[in-house]
């Protein structure tokens, strides 16, 4: 279940974190919290797959290479996909969801290997719960048929605190701060070339070839999108190895370290929870150009 909104100037450009603060000293093996955790770097796949498949039993894994793993819903018309070797912006997640178990491809939504694993959960989180509790799914009018998405944008973001910037005649918005968004592309009339339903992405600012993004097919329900997109309208603190956080999001999070605790527990990435001491403030302004390098 995702926790209910809470709200904070925490990510408010207009209430800005000081540029300056003593943090303790961090080896890239200690646990830490990271706020916002839509900028905590993508966390450990494998841990987070592993939990996904304990915490649901409709799921079966099947790894029919080494660098691939499977999750099968028992229903057959769902499966997700996580790529071991992706890099970059290349797929490193595939959620899919097909017409009948012997039916062809409906919709599918891909995350390049930088998107949270919070991201991805989400979505697998919500597909899950749908299929789980309505069994006639293909039917379903809140998972399979499809609404205007423009309008399902709106009324996740109608209570987003700051509010977000439209822009593109309403088929873009982006965060207040910058550092997230959702692009919504149009079609053009008679083209051969298909474009996504739905783009969400999220990432420092200032490092445009750093950002995550993940691509929904037309087809692809509006929960499915907006379940992703909540993970950056509101977004919750993530548990990281200090050394899994990637330079140039540093002076655009706070990070602060916890005791240490198993490693399932911390090297994927949860949410913090609300009982955990608020970590130190870092600067709102970017890392200085050439802390990353864009990939060749």
């Amino acid at each position: 279940m995702r926790p209910s909104r809470r709200r904070s100037t925490a990510d408010d450009p207009r209430h800005p974190a000081p540029a300056h603060r003593t943090e303790p000293r961090l080896t890239p093996d200690t646990p830490v919290i990271v706020t916002p955790g839509h900028l905590a770097g993508p966390g450990d796949p494998d841990t987070a797959f592993h939990e996904f498949f304990e915490e649901n039993e409709t799921w079966q894994r099947w790894r029919p290479r080494d660098e691939t793993t499977l999750a099968l819903h028992e229903q057959q018309t769902a499966r997700i996909e996580l790529d071991h070797e992706a890099d970059g912006d290349q797929p490193r997640w595939t959620i899919a969801a097909y017409t009948s178990p012997v039916g062809g491809l409906h919709w599918q939504a891909r995350f390049c290997a930088r998107t949270p694993v919070e991201v991805v959960m989400a979505v697998a989180d919500q597909l899950t719960s749908s299929l789980d509790h309505h069994p006639d799914a293909r039917h379903d009018a809140l998972l399979w048929e499809g609404r205007p998405r423009d309008a399902a944008v709106h009324f996740a973001l109608q209570d987003a605190d700051p509010p977000w910037r439209e822009t593109g005649l309403g088929n873009r918005f982006t965060r207040a701060d910058g550092t997230g968004g959702i692009h919504l592309p149009v079609q053009v009339t008679g083209s051969a070339v298909t474009v996504p339903g739905a783009v969400v992405w999220g990432g420092p600012r200032g490092y445009d070839h750093l950002r995550w993004q993940a691509e929904f097919t037309p087809r692809c329900p509006n929960s499915i999108v907006v379940a992703a997109l909540n993970e950056i309208i509101d977004p919750q603190a993530a548990e990281r190895l200090r050394g899994q956080v990637p330079a140039a999001h540093l002076p655009q999070v706070r990070i602060g370290a916890r005791p240490a605790r198993p490693a399932a527990a911390t090297a994927h990435g949860q949410h913090r929870p609300a009982s955990s001491p608020l970590p130190a403030p870092a600067s709102l302004d970017p890392a200085p150009p050439g802390g990353e390098r864009r990939r060749g």
